[in-house]
C-alpha cells in the first residue's frame, strides 16, 4: 500500500430477518455491493453505516449473538 492509497473504512449493517455483518471498503458503494452480492440475505439499508472508530467498534462487539 502506498501513501496515496486511501485507507479502507469499516461499514456495518444488519440483515432483514436478523443478524449483522461488516466489511472494509474504500467507499459506501463498494460496501453496499459486497453486502448485496455476498449471500442471499438482504441488508437492512436503514442500518447501513460507516464506523468512524473501528477500534471502538471491535472493543464493544459482543462475543456471542
Amino acid at each position: 500500500m502506498t501513501e496515496t492509497t486511501p485507507k479502507k473504512k469499516l461499514y456495518t449493517w444488519t440483515w432483514i430477518g436478523g443478524g449483522y455483518n461488516q466489511h472494509y471498503a474504500h467507499a459506501k458503494e463498494e460496501a453496499l455491493y459486497y453486502a448485496q452480492t455476498m449471500c442471499d440475505l438482504t441488508p437492512n439499508m436503514n442500518t447501513f453505516k460507516h464506523e468512524p472508530n473501528d477500534v471502538a467498534y471491535w472493543d464493544n462487539l459482543p462475543l456471542m449473538d
